[in-house]
């Protein structure tokens, strides 16, 4: 079961545990751009839904990491916003994957 709240939370000090050298906000999702030295920090993460067709957002996201000659990367976490974004993104020919081709996965656990 994921606590979204916590969830929330654990992205946001990852993110900020890796700062962009320039970050956009477009439509609820944050552009980060660090010349691409991480994957993390040169990438697309969802963290609302917006209100622009989605469609849209993925072609503008993708002409700005043109633009910044980096690879378009998108992180998806269970609470990415809209929940369709992974099934709309791997139907366009994008893959699941880590920089080494893994998954990264956080755990959580109550220390006593």
């Amino acid at each position: 079961m994921v606590d979204h709240v916590l969830g929330r939370q654990l992205d946001l000090l990852a993110l900020r545990s890796m700062p962009a050298l320039r970050t956009e906000l477009y439509d609820g999702w944050l552009l980060r751009f660090t010349q691409g030295f991480t994957g993390r920090a040169n990438s697309v993460t969802a963290m609302d839904a917006g209100v622009l067709a989605l469609d849209e957002k993925i072609a503008y996201c993708e002409a700005r990491y043109i633009e910044h000659e980096l690879p378009i990367m998108f992180r998806l976490t269970d609470m990415s916003q809209p929940a369709e974004l992974e099934a709309v993104l791997i139907k366009r020919g994008y893959e699941l994957r880590n920089g080494d081709g893994s998954l990264t996965q956080v755990q959580t656990a109550a220390i006593a």
